[in-house]
């Protein structure tokens, strides 16, 4: 269970780092 959610928290840091980067 915990690893799911560590999964879920690292997709989401990926998607909102990805978006960062296509703003610059």
């Amino acid at each position: 269970m915990l690893y799911r959610v560590l999964e879920k928290l690292v997709s989401v840091n990926i998607f909102q780092f990805r978006f960062a980067v296509s703003i610059n």
